[in-house]
C-alpha cells in the first residue's frame, strides 16, 4: 500500500504537468485530476495503522478524510488510518453530491467500488458505508452489490462520521 500511495500522488503531479504541456482544457485536467483525488483518497481511506511508515505524518496522508485515532489496545493491522470515506459523498452521488441511491429502498449496493447498506429505522432509507471488522477496519470494497452484506457493519470514525453514516 505504501508504494501504490506515492505512486498515485507522483502520478496526480504528472497529470497536471502534462494537461499543460498537451494544451488540454481546465475542465479536462480537472476531471482528470478528480479522478486521481479519488484514486489517492482510496488509497489512503484503505491504510491501516500497521501500513504508516515510521515517522510519516498520518494527517498529511489522510488529508481531508482526517485521521481515524487508533483505540487503545487495538490491533493496528485492523484500524483503518483515515477517518472519513473516500467518495466523500452519499452512494450514487451525482456531480451536485446529492444523493440518489442515498435514501433509495435497496437493502444494500455496490456503489463507486464500496459497499453500503441500509441502516436504522426499517423501510427509512437510511444508510452506511460499511468497512470490515467492528467498523474500524478498512472500507468494504465490491465489484458488484452481491459482494456486499446486511450483516456487514457500519463504518464509523472518532466523530462519528457524518459523511459515513447512518442518515438520509
Amino acid at each position: 500500500m505504501k508504494f501504490q500511495l506515492s505512486a498515485l500522488v507522483s502520478l496526480g503531479a504528472f497529470l497536471a504537468v502534462e494537461a499543460g504541456v498537451a494544451g488540454v482544457s481546465q475542465s479536462q485536467s480537472l476531471s482528470a485530476r478528480d479522478g486521481v483525488d479519488l484514486a489517492i483518497r482510496s488509497a489512503a481511506a484503505n491504510m491501516t495503522w500497521a501500513d504508516l511508515e515510521s515517522g510519516a505524518d498520518a494527517a498529511a496522508i489522510c488529508g481531508s478524510l482526517g485521521v481515524f485515532e487508533l483505540p487503545e489496545g487495538s490491533d493496528p493491522a485492523l484500524v483503518r488510518l483515515c477517518s472519513d470515506h473516500p467518495s466523500l459523498g452519499r452512494p450514487g452521488s451525482n456531480a451536485n453530491g446529492v444523493g440518489t441511491l442515498a435514501c433509495a429502498k435497496n437493502q444494500k449496493g455496490c456503489d463507486k467500488g464500496y459497499c453500503w447498506k441500509q441502516c436504522g429505522e426499517n423501510g427509512a432509507g437510511w444508510w452506511c458505508w460499511t468497512a470490515l471488522g467492528d467498523g474500524s477496519g478498512p472500507w468494504k470494497t465490491c465489484v458488484a452489490g452481491s459482494d456486499c452484506g446486511m450483516g456487514d457493519p457500519c463504518g464509523w470514525s472518532k466523530n462519528w462520521c457524518p459523511k459515513c453514516g447512518c442518515s438520509c
